[in-house]
């Protein structure tokens, strides 16, 4: 059985170190394509996918901000996270990482970047309670569960609503 753990700053230095192969940078125009193919790949038929205009706009605005993950300088995923006035929470809107980089924890560090970026003292994100995988990694990071939002996604299945405290106001290092 493998031990659960949450990550701490010890245990971030390990995985940082892990991955040192891994950049993690805000995304830029060029980045677009490779979002959208990606997206399209994770989130298929959803009605929040983000187009090309979209992105670009999403670029522009300062309340909305995209991270991508890169792996020897390669595309391997990317988060897209949004800070709405008057919300005390950075709204996780999409992660995702390419399959061949998958189970590599390169989603862990996009999360890890995302918390120490946002803007607010929580982070609420929305994921399948059919998303195991995923579900273990919020659990890791240190989210907890506030409610259910029943047949959210296209497919039917229900949408976990979770929270986390991030880096907002915190040294990043105690993150």
């Amino acid at each position: 059985m493998r031990k659960k753990f949450l990550y701490t700053s010890k245990n971030l230095e390990k995985l940082q170190s892990k991955l040192e192969q891994v950049k993690v940078r805000s995304a830029n125009i060029d980045d677009i394509g490779s979002i959208i193919s990606l997206q399209n790949k994770a989130f298929p038929n959803d009605p929040l996918a983000f187009s090309h205009a979209s992105l670009h706009e999403k670029l522009k605005d300062r309340s909305r901000y995209l991270l991508v993950a890169e792996f020897r300088n390669k595309f391997a995923g990317y988060a897209s996270l949004t800070d709405r006035r008057f919300r005390p929470w950075t709204g996780g809107d999409f992660l995702a990482v390419e399959q061949e980089f998958s189970g590599r924890g390169i989603g862990a560090m996009i999360m890890i970047k995302a918390l120490q970026r946002a803007k607010r003292p929580l982070m609420r994100i929305f994921v399948a309670r059919s998303n195991m995988r995923a579900r273990k990694l919020y659990k890791r990071m240190g989210f907890h569960s506030n409610g259910v939002r029943k047949a959210h996604y296209p497919n039917g299945d229900d949408a976990l609503v979770l929270l986390a405290f991030t880096g907002f106001g915190r040294n990043k290092h105690d993150i």
